[in-house]
């Protein structure tokens, strides 16, 4: 059993990107439970991270797999492009190389999350 002093934190699974935690109060302890991210995960965390790095604001809660990126966002030019990857780099523990960034992978939302999960994976 762990206390919940301090552990408030943690309740909504912040953590790593490819095995989060999660906490559920059970009668004033909390239990564990480690949990792999799904692709919805990612893609959620990743509408997230495009939220706070491009300044989008609630505009986001519209963005779905298929809300076309590059292009489209004004805020997302190629000197953003740059902010965004760092933060994805941060966000998930990943590093992403020269070649996957491409006007492909900025094509969507679910684009850009499906090469964060090709990169969780393996």
């Amino acid at each position: 059993m762990v206390p919940t002093a301090g552990r408030r934190a943690n309740e909504r699974g912040v953590g790593d990107a490819r095995s989060s935690t999660r906490i559920a109060d059970t009668g004033g302890c909390l239990a564990e439970t480690a949990v792999t991210e799904s692709r919805l995960d990612i893609l959620i965390e990743t509408k997230h991270v495009l939220r706070d790095s491009l300044k989008l604001g609630d505009r986001v809660h519209g963005f779905d797999s298929g809300t076309p990126l590059f292009g489209s966002l004004p805020e997302l030019d190629s000197m953003a492009v740059v902010t965004v990857i760092t933060a994805l780099e941060e966000r998930f523990d990943i590093v992403i190389d020269d070649e996957e960034i491409s006007a492909a992978t900025f094509e969507s939302l679910g684009s850009l999350s499906a090469m964060i999960a090709r990169k969780l994976s393996g």
